[in-house]
């Protein structure tokens, strides 16, 4: 590890950026690159009885839980199936790991699987299996998720990180920040106010297209 890095673990750690690519390289693929490892994609490739499948892992943390455009139900369908769309696949199973904080309202819970379950049916997926756990009061924030999902690779085509070449076009679906910038707003800090909504949505239909 690089002897400038902090010593202890930051929220930076977790944003999906450099501090987290360089947490996974310098020490979980440090000890645990075996060979069906892939760090350099969102879903890794696997061959089951001549099938080609995707396979994705995810967590879910977010403040507010509920936030203009979606939830962070909504948000854990969205993340898990945009990693294997982006992989090529076809998403197909999820499965849901729910660690819920002592004292939040079931009504509030309530809101959040059912937004959770019109994610999941608008992307033609289905959750098949999962777990619940309860956090005592005061270690959690109301909800935290856990999602895997599996889908099926209908193309011989593989997409890693290290096929992106110079020269090479990036299409994007929407404008860039929506989904951060609506949850900052939300949280009603920094004194800023405003109307923007959350873009979380699925991109499968975008990358079906391209891959067709």
């Amino acid at each position: 590890m690089n002897d400038n890095k902090e010593k202890f673990i930051s929220l930076a750690h977790g944003n999906g950026g450099r501090y987290m690519r360089e947490l996974i390289d310098d020490l979980f693929a440090r000890y645990l690159a075996i060979p069906l490892l892939n760090t350099q994609n969102d879903a890794a490739s696997l061959t089951l009885e001549q099938t080609e499948i995707a396979f994705t892992t995810d967590g879910f943390i977010v403040n507010p839980l509920e936030f203009p455009g979606g939830t962070i139900g909504s948000l854990a369908i969205h993340g898990t199936v945009n990693d294997l769309a982006v992989s090529g696949a076809r998403p197909r199973y999820l499965s849901l790991n729910a660690f819920i904080e002592e004292g939040m309202s079931f009504a509030q819970l309530e809101r959040i699987i059912k937004s959770m379950a019109d994610a999941a049916a608008e992307a033609g997926v289905v959750i098949v299996t999962g777990d619940t756990k309860v956090l005592p009061r005061g270690e959690g924030s109301g909800v935290y998720f856990a999602t895997s999902g599996i889908g099926i690779k209908e193309k011989n085509i593989t997409l890693n990180m290290d096929k992106i070449q110079t020269g090479d076009k990036i299409l994007v679906s929407g404008t860039l920040g929506d989904h951060g910038t609506a949850v900052m707003l939300a949280r009603e800090q920094f004194g800023l106010k405003g109307d923007l909504q959350s873009d979380s949505a699925s991109v499968l239909a975008f990358t079906q297209a391209q891959l067709d």
